[in-house]
C-alpha cells in the first residue's frame, strides 16, 4: 500500500533533479528558470513550461515534447523571411529532430564530398547542423553551416568576421537553399526554387 504523500515526494523529487540539468536542456524541454515559493514544509521550487506556441494550452510538464503543438517543416501562409523578402512558405528546420540532423550531416558529407577543419554555425539557424556535422572534423578549410539559404547574407556576414586566410578558404553548406543562383561557395543539399528561378 502506498504512503499518504508519495506523490508529492516524487514531484519535489523530479523538481529538484530540473534543477541540476543544463540551461541548454531546460530551455530544450521549455522550462523557465525555477520560481520559489514558501509552504509550510519550507521553500519549494517550481517549475512551469513555457508556452512556445499561440493556443497551446497543454502544459504537461517539463518532457520536451510533451503537451506542445508540432510545428511543421514546411508552411504555407504569407511570411516576411530573414532577408526582409516575402514568400508564400517558410522552412522552419526546428521542426527537425535532432535525428533528422545527424541524418542530414551524414547525407551533406556523402553527396556534397565535404571535407573540412573545423565547422561553425550561422546563429541562431546553422547551430544545430553545425554540432551534427563535428563528427566529420577532419582537414580542409573552415565550414560555414546555416539551414535555410535565401540570399546568403548571414553566411557572407559570418565569413566577414573570419582572418583573412581562413575567410578565403571557406567553404559553406546549407540544409536548404530557395535560389539556384547563390555564393558559389556555398552548397546546398536541396534546392527549393521560387516563381521563374525554377
Amino acid at each position: 500500500m502506498l504512503k499518504r504523500g508519495w506523490l508529492k515526494k516524487v514531484l519535489n523529487d523530479v523538481a529538484r533533479d530540473v534543477q541540476t540539468w543544463p540551461e541548454w536542456m531546460r530551455r530544450e524541454a521549455g522550462i523557465e528558470e525555477p520560481r520559489k515559493s514558501t509552504s509550510k514544509g519550507g521553500e519549494a521550487v517550481q517549475f512551469h513550461q513555457v508556452n512556445q506556441n499561440k493556443g497551446d494550452v497543454n502544459n504537461a510538464g517539463p518532457w520536451p515534447d510533451k503537451g506542445r503543438k508540432q510545428m511543421g517543416l514546411f508552411q504555407l501562409g504569407k511570411f516576411k523571411l530573414h532577408s526582409g523578402q516575402e514568400s508564400e512558405y517558410k522552412i522552419d528546420c526546428d521542426a527537425l529532430t535532432d535525428g533528422d540532423m545527424e541524418a542530414i550531416a551524414a547525407m551533406m558529407v556523402k553527396q556534397l564530398r565535404l571535407k573540412f577543419g573545423k565547422v561553425i554555425g550561422v546563429p541562431r539557424g546553422g547551430l544545430r547542423i553545425a554540432k551534427a556535422l563535428e563528427k566529420y572534423v577532419a582537414e580542409g578549410p573552415t565550414l560555414i553551416a546555416d539551414d535555410v539559404l535565401t540570399t546568403g547574407k548571414s553566411m557572407v556576414e559570418l565569413r566577414n568576421t573570419l582572418p583573412e586566410q581562413e575567410k578565403r578558404n571557406a567553404v559553406g553548406v546549407v540544409i536548404f537553399s530557395r535560389t539556384r543562383i547563390g555564393p558559389v561557395w556555398i552548397k546546398p543539399l536541396f534546392v527549393i526554387s521560387e516563381g521563374n528561378q525554377l
